[in-house]
């Protein structure tokens, strides 16, 4: 008989996000997001003219250059186990 052992790592976030689910993994607004996509602050594209993909480390780079001790830090911290 098999014996399946499970996973002891968690699934990867997948690196390139679309906009909606970029939003929610930084937990800011769609609009925000593209404010700091605009600026630079965040790395992304737009594929096809019209959809933005998101690099998800960029958002983390973004939250850890902040280096605030604020709600969205802490939550980051936690994600990425410093």
């Amino acid at each position: 008989m098999i014996e399946l052992i499970p996973n002891p790592r968690p699934p990867k976030s997948p690196r390139w996000l679309k906009l909606r689910e970029a939003a929610d993994y930084a937990n800011m607004s769609e609009k925000v997001l593209r404010r700091h996509l605009l600026s630079g602050e965040i790395y992304g594209t737009k594929r096809r003219g019209e959809v933005w993909i998101i690099d998800r480390e960029s958002i983390d780079r973004f939250y850890l250059d902040q280096g605030g001790e604020d709600e969205k830090w802490f939550d980051l911290r936690k994600r990425v186990e410093l």
